[in-house]
This record gives structure tokens, sequence and C-alpha cells, in this order.
């Protein structure tokens, strides 16, 4: 039996990342937004172009207890999602030039 989810745009702290939307339906409210909230770290993640690993680390947080949150095993926590996309963002924002760091030997 296939299941067809929906796609639909979040706005995470000005990172717009594309997450499957889940049917109405679905009974187990739980499960489903730990798998929904794990659906944004990794389409999060996927932004920055980092591996699971990296990415964890780059944040400071341990592998295995991202790589639950991305799994759906337990539910990250909101303001981290806002943290992460946040960080994101701002790092695209320096690749690009739009921002840099003021009198810091950072500047990329």
């Amino acid at each position: 039996m296939k299941t067809d989810y929906m796609v639909e745009t979040v706005d995470l702290e000005g990172l717009l990342i594309e997450v499957e939307k889940l049917p109405e339906s679905n009974i187990d409210v739980n499960t489903d937004r730990k798998k929904r909230l794990g659906a944004m770290c990794v389409a999060i993640r996927e932004k920055s172009g980092m591996k699971r690993p990296e990415f964890a680390q780059w944040f400071g947080i341990p592998y295995r207890t991202y790589q639950d949150w991305e799994l759906g095993k337990s539910a990250v926590p909101e303001y981290m999602l806002r943290l992460m996309a946040y960080k994101v963002k701002m790092e695209s924002y320096l690749k690009e030039g739009k921002i840099t760091y003021a009198n810091s030997k950072d500047n990329f």
C-alpha cells in the first residue's frame, strides 16, 4: 500500500526547507511529530552540505543524539531546530559575502 505525502516548504529562521506533510488521518501524533522534526533536521543538514557526524560535531551534539533526532526516535527540541537553521543560514551568508565578521581574521 503506497502512502502519498504532500511536500510543504517551511521557513525556519529564514532558511527555507522542504518536508513531507503528513496526512491528517494519522493516529500517533507524537510519533508523527518526531518524524516531522527529524525530517526537518535532515533538510537543514543537507542545506549545509555536511554529513551527519560532521554536522553533529559542528554543533557540539553527541552523534548518537543527533542520529536519533534525524531518525525520529527522539524529538529534537524546537529551539535547536531554529538554532541549526539560523547557523546554516548565517554561514551561507558569510560564504556568499552578504555579511562579514567585523574586525575578525575569520572573514571569508
